[in-house]
Order: structure tokens, then sequence, then C-alpha cells
């Protein structure tokens, strides 16, 4: 499988492959999760670094808990950090561990390293790939599923508008659904809005309007 490039289907929650990406082992069969996979457009941030986050004890165990929760996700995603929460989901940042078996044509900054990098140098080891950040949004098991499939339609069917973070794959086990979304490194929005400038209220809200209209 090494060097193979697959491409991404429309939206559509189907059952993973027995040993798509692992050994047919009886173990791994079982880890498999439902997903959907679409071409996007836009990213941020996919190769911010995680060395220096330091999580606190009940961050950690909200994050072990989602792992022992939702099979098979840790085969793709190593989770980092909890990076927000609502009403009706939590949001995680993390690594995506099968970055490189797709095309990801969501991402632009990607897009932009791949059109021409020079050959690495005589006797210069070849640099191994950085890793790629992606936000996991984790939707709580009481919203209603009719909002849920509408919340993932409406991101796939913008994917290519200004000013809205594109969907970039779904992923259900039992009664349990994540969106997987480029991961931006930002700010806490309550943080800062009250020392907004002219300027960055004209440029927030062109963003949203932006968005709106799409």
């Amino acid at each position: 499988m090494a060097g193979v490039k697959r491409g991404r289907t429309a939206i559509g929650i189907h059952e993973d492959e027995p040993g798509r990406y692992c050994d047919n082992s009886e173990e791994d069969t079982e880890e498999a999760m439902d997903e959907s996979r679409g071409p996007l457009e836009e990213s941020g941030c996919t190769r911010s670094d995680d060395s220096e986050e330091e999580l606190e004890d009940y961050v950690q165990e909200d994050i072990l808990k989602f792992e022992d929760s939702f099979r098979g996700i840790t085969k793709r995603y190593r989770l980092i950090n909890r990076i927000g929460e609502g009403t009706f989901s939590t949001v995680y940042k993390a690594e995506d561990l099968h970055y490189h078996l797709y095309k990801n044509d969501w991402d632009t900054e990607e897009r932009e390293d791949s059109k021409w990098s020079p050959p690495p140098a005589k006797g210069r080891p070849i640099r191994r790939p950085k890793p790629r950040y992606v936000a996991i949004k984790k939707i709580y098991v009481t919203s209603s599923p009719l909002c849920i499939l509408n919340e993932l339609e409406l991101l796939h069917d913008l994917r290519e508008s200004d000013s809205v973070c594109p969907l970039i794959t779904a992923f259900r086990h039992h009664d349990q659904v994540i969106a997987i979304l480029p991961y931006f490194q930002h700010r806490d929005f309550r943080e800062y809005f009250r020392d907004f400038t002219v300027p960055e209220m004209r440029q927030y809200f062109h963003s949203l309007f932006t968005a709106l209209k799409a």
C-alpha cells in the first residue's frame, strides 16, 4: 500500500472494509469504523507543533474516555488536547495518522507544497513528513439525528464557500458521530472580542456575512 494515494468519495456513511489499513486480524476487523469522505477545499495550520501542550488531569481523563468509547479512533487519529466545548459537542485537536494515505484536496497548504519541491541534496537524508493536525468534533448523543445529518450535509455542500470551515470526513460508531475538520490555531473568542478595533470588527463581520451568504 506504500505510496498509494486515494481520493475521497461523496458523503455517505458506510462501514470500512476489514483490513483496509491494517492486517486482517479479528481485532482490527472489530475496530473498523463507519466513515464518509468527500473532496474539500481550504486548510489551516495543519502542521502546527504540539510539543509544548500540557494537559490538565480532567482533560486527559476525558480524552481516554473518548478513545475507549469510540472504537478504532486511535488507529486513525492521535488525540492531543481538548480545544473547545459547547452545548451540543466537544472539539479535540488530533494528529491525522492516515493523512498521507489520501489525496487531501481540501488542504491548500499541501497543494502549494506539492507544486514543486527541490530534490534532496546528495548524501542528505530525506526528511520524514511532518505530522498533520485536524479538529475532531464529537457530537453529543443527545443531539437529534436529523440535526446531526443537516449539519454534516451543510458543511459538505458549502465546502468550496469562503469563510466556511469545510468538512473533511465523518465517522459513526453505534450512536456516536464525529466530524473531522481542519485545525486552525485560535484563541477563545471571549478572550479578545471586547478589545476589537474597528478594522478588526470590519474584517470579522465581513467574514461572518460572507459565510451566511453562502
